[in-house]
């Protein structure tokens, strides 16, 4: 049968040879089944309602796929088919779109086998969701070790300061959560929310040595929500070192403040070696984990 316009097309696929029978019905136009298109329509109709608010995907199905989904929803309910459409970039390889073809596949159970979901979930967010990601191990190391500097700096804040302010009163935080919030409402912009966050960093940084603790408890908050509650980035817990490692610090602390660096040096060394790394700040010095 031919199309009356370019725009056209199938509700009704009539059965080839190479198909299986049980996936197979007679109607009044031959024996077939339902086009791919009407399948989508009748499952998110059915279970979903006439209404739904997000509906994603890629961007190779904004047509003809989900165009002729508004066609045939629209068309039955008289109602708008999705308030929000959400298409995402491709995910490529040296360049080239993943493929099996190709032989450049690989799942997400591979990756987490390598790599923490924390750390898949940062270099993900470092590009629009609708912008290509050219996936490289280059890349994903960057991200963790972009993370890791993160997980670092949220430990010395934490080891500083337990509590969060009950709300933020700074102009220059106040400032900052506005932007990052205006970055997230247009169109989700990850990549520039996460310049926030590296922003909001900094100013971690520079208040663990300068900061009084009502300050540091508002920094405290405002990165819990950008970096927890607002991007999903599972935060690191404080980890409290046993004794002996305590006693190694205490040590240390003593050598450095009697200016004996060369035994400051070897007992910073020597905690290195059993896996925790010192840091430095206004509130004194902690230990943290390393990672890998």
């Amino acid at each position: 049968m031919r199309k009356n316009s370019a725009f056209d097309f199938a509700l009704w696929k009539k059965t080839k040879e190479n198909e299986p029978l049980e996936v197979a019905w007679e109607s009044p136009w031959g024996k077939g089944r339902p086009g791919w298109h009407i399948e989508c329509s009748v499952m998110s109709s059915e279970l979903l309602g006439d209404t739904i608010d997000i509906h994603g995907g890629g961007q190779d199905l904004i047509f003809p796929h989900h165009e002729n989904e508004i066609a045939q929803s629209e068309a039955k309910t008289g109602k708008q088919f999705v308030k929000y459409w959400i298409h995402n970039g491709f995910v490529t390889i040296n360049k080239e779109k993943m493929s099996k073809s190709l032989n450049n596949f690989f799942t997400l159970k591979a990756i987490f086998e390598k790599y923490s979901p924390r750390v898949v979930r940062y270099y993900l967010l470092t590009q629009h969701y609708s912008s290509p990601l050219d996936f490289s191990d280059v890349g994903i190391e960057s991200a963790k070790n972009t993370l890791q500097g993160m997980d670092d700096t949220y430990l010395r804040l934490i080891s500083s300061v337990k509590e969060s302010a009950v709300e933020i009163a700074d102009k220059d935080l106040l400032d900052l959560q506005e932007n990052f919030l205006n970055a997230l409402d247009d169109d989700f912009n990850s990549e520039k929310a996460l310049s926030y966050l590296h922003e909001l960093k900094g100013l971690i940084s520079k208040g663990l040595l300068t900061a009084g603790r009502e300050r540091l408890s508002q920094l405290k908050k405002l990165f819990e929500d950008f970096a927890g509650t607002s991007l999903g980035i599972v935060l690191p817990e404080e980890q409290n070192a046993d004794e002996s490692l305590q006693n190694l610090l205490k040590e240390r602390n003593d050598a450095r403040k009697n200016k004996n660096w060369a035994e400051s040096d070897r007992l910073r060394k020597l905690i290195d070696e059993k896996g925790y790394k010192i840091s430095d700040n206004k509130a004194g010095s902690s230990l943290l984990v390393k990672k890998n």
